[in-house]
């Protein structure tokens, strides 16, 4: 439309032409745009309201501007004179752009068509599936199986792709200045949603079933508070259950653990049972004897504790295992996301209005809100949890299309800081995830030097909210190994006179390393405040393939003068194999739940010593060699 402000038409056919043709072009044009805009109208709101009749609005809307389009291709032959290599460069660029853009349009319209045929395919919008019942196949009604949407999926790729190429052949420069930014806004918006669907179409199966495309899937939501920091993210102190059919997800069920699990709080439904009663598992040895006191141990493990494990795969199998039995739902996986993961979605949603707590929640407040009920010791505070779940859910699974790429981006970076983490039983699911970057396994670049340090507050306390930590790292080349020397600086700043809140902090402090790692050491500064740090009496954890552990229990108390400061210092060696520059890397990986822990990191070798300082809001590649030192983001 926004072509036929010229009349390049106009020395070649003459000038009667020109303006029937510019006429007859802008009214058509106009009419095709109008179309284009109201089917995409239709079609998002038949999405979000799972309306099949606005969706076969929509898909009527787009066949009619494609075939305005068509059918002012033909009209424009008059033009062919202008495409030739005699028309001057000017004219030729000109007609060449008014090609480009119907041709454009004409692909993105085929592309919205199917769109429509896709959300009644799926069943999204409860439509029939294409093409009526196949001999065998899905009865009239049913979703249409995967690789029938995959086929719709493909033909939408390859009409973005099309358009996208075409779109070389415009020249933003001959269009009035007024509608450039609006064409290169659209022709912006094609190459993300292009890019985007290529970077989907590995996984892109994967996701069809795990949103339930090809039968109903339930999973486990974890609510983990980093405020109680564990080796997997937090104490886990509410869940849900969601369950996902032909693409949409409702929030089934949000209830506190105390509702459900095995545990010792007031108003837990199911005492810890003993050993000899039903239900019973045993706890890892870690958290059950001496030298953590009497009232920290572990009489017998259950969901609320399941995050022991350095890994998320583990964790899940064991949360899935007590979600069987106390919930009575299988589960097709396990998500755990912290407040760091929910305050970012809020940004999307809009605010969480709950009138009954007297509360609104928003993604500036909501970290604080909730951990502040927490260390009110506020009995409603879980209840404020599952109350926003409802409505986050529901309104994550309406969200306009236009907001999914920042929904995207938003979980990209929650998975690369570890406050969300998936797990799923289909190991096409897991790999899909972890394509995308959501890996639930230790070390997930098979670097043969890795690292993970974890702390797990068994004390009871809030301490984490309150507490400061600061990795030192030296690595120092000594003939055929690479000595390693780790320094966790803690600092408690909890108020003394509130217990229960944070003055005790009570961890299980664990570096995890290559299991070829020799020679290692653990060890506390000497201090008057504090024992040394103390290995547990027995050990049971057995440590994903390709790694060991090592660690011990701290007791750091605030208050009367004390300081609230640790020092604890690992040691180890691994092998020194450079690559063929000279150099050797370290996969330093994050433990969930926690920030942005500053680092520094020092490198002595023959040629001297440099360092360099970061920090642990994600993994990160440590790189060490013949031209010094980096500290990198690791690659998903």
């Amino acid at each position: 439309m926004v072509l036929l402000g010229l009349l390049a038409v106009a020395p070649l056919a003459g000038v009667s032409t020109a303006r029937f043709l510019e006429a007859s072009v802008t009214g058509d044009l106009q009419a095709a745009d109008v179309d284009l805009r109201q089917g995409f109208i239709l079609l998002e709101a038949g999405y979000r309201n799972q309306d099949a009749a606005k969706v076969q609005a929509a898909q009527a809307r787009f066949a009619r501007s494609r075939d305005q389009l068509q059918a002012l291709s033909r009209r424009l032959r008059p033009l062919d004179p202008a495409r030739g290599s005699t028309a001057p460069g000017w004219v030729r660029s000109r007609v060449a752009t008014l090609d480009a853009l119907i041709d454009v349009v004409t692909h993105v319209d085929q592309a919205g068509m199917t769109g429509a045929q896709v959300l009644e395919a799926s069943g999204l919008v409860g439509g029939p599936a294409v093409g009526g019942p196949a001999v065998g196949g899905p009865a009239a009604g049913d979703p249409a199986p995967t690789s029938q949407l995959m086929d719709l999926l493909g033909s939408i790729r390859d009409d973005l792709a099309t358009a996208s190429r075409l779109a070389g052949s415009i020249d933003l420069s001959v269009l009035p200045a007024r509608q450039q930014v609006r064409v290169q806004k659209a022709l912006d918006d094609l190459r993300t949603a292009e890019s985007g669907l290529d970077a989907l179409w590995p996984s892109l199966v994967a996701v069809l079933g795990v949103l339930g495309l090809d039968g109903p899937k339930t999973y486990l939501i974890e609510q983990v508070n980093p405020a109680e920091l564990r080796a997997g993210g937090g104490f886990i102190g509410t869940v849900s259950l969601v369950h996902a059919d032909r693409g949409r997800v409702t929030l089934a069920t949000s209830l506190p653990v105390e509702a459900f699990d095995y545990c010792d709080a007031d108003g837990c439904v199911h005492p810890r049972p003993e050993r000899w009663q039903p239900g019973y598992v045993a706890p890892p040895a870690e958290l059950a004897g001496f030298p953590l006191p009497s009232y920290s141990r572990l009489t017998a493990w259950s969901l609320e504790d399941s995050g022991f494990y350095p890994d998320f795969a583990s964790n899940a199998t064991t949360a899935e295992l007590f979600a069987r039995r106390l919930l009575d739902t299988p589960v097709d996986g396990v998500v755990a996301v912290d407040y760091y993961a929910v305050a970012p979605l809020l940004e999307l949603t809009g605010p969480v209005a709950l009138p009954q707590y007297g509360l609104t929640l928003t993604a500036e407040n909501f970290v604080d809100t909730v951990v502040g009920l927490d260390l009110a010791r506020t009995y409603t505070h879980k209840d404020v949890i599952s109350a926003a779940a409802g409505q986050i859910v529901a309104g994550l699974s309406h969200l306009p299309p236009a907001d999914l790429p920042r929904l995207v981006r938003i979980v990209a970076d929650m998975v690369r800081a570890r406050h969300l983490q998936v797990h799923f039983n289909s190991a096409d699911a897991d790999r899909a995830a972890a394509r995308l970057g959501a890996t639930d396994l230790l070390n997930p670049l098979g670097s043969s030097d890795f690292l993970l340090e974890t702390e797990d507050n068994y004390g009871g306390s809030k301490a984490n909210y309150f507490l400061q930590r600061r990795f030192r790292l030296v690595l120092t080349r000594s003939g055929a190994a690479l000595h390693h020397s780790l320094t966790v600086d803690l600092h408690d700043g909890a108020p003394a006179d509130r217990p229960w809140i944070g003055p005790d902090y009570y961890a299980y402090l664990r570096v995890t390393v290559p299991a070829e790692a020799t020679h290692i050491t653990l060890s506390s500064a000497r201090s008057a405040e504090y024992a040394p740090i103390q290995p547990p009496a027995s050990r049971t954890q057995v440590p994903p393939a390709g790694a060991q552990v090592a660690g011990g229990w701290i007791f750091v108390l605030v208050g009367q003068g004390l300081t609230g400061d640790y020092e604890a210092t690992f040691t180890w060696d691994t092998p020194w194999r450079p690559a063929a520059g000279g150099s050797a890397s370290l996969y330093w990986q994050k433990q969930p739940g926690t920030v942005a822990d500053p680092l520094e990191v020092t490198w002595a070798s023959g040629a001297g010593t440099v360092s360099a300082v970061s920090d642990l809001g994600q993994d990160r590649l440590v790189t060490v060699g013949p031209r010094g030192l980096t500290i990198e983001p690791a690659p998903a």
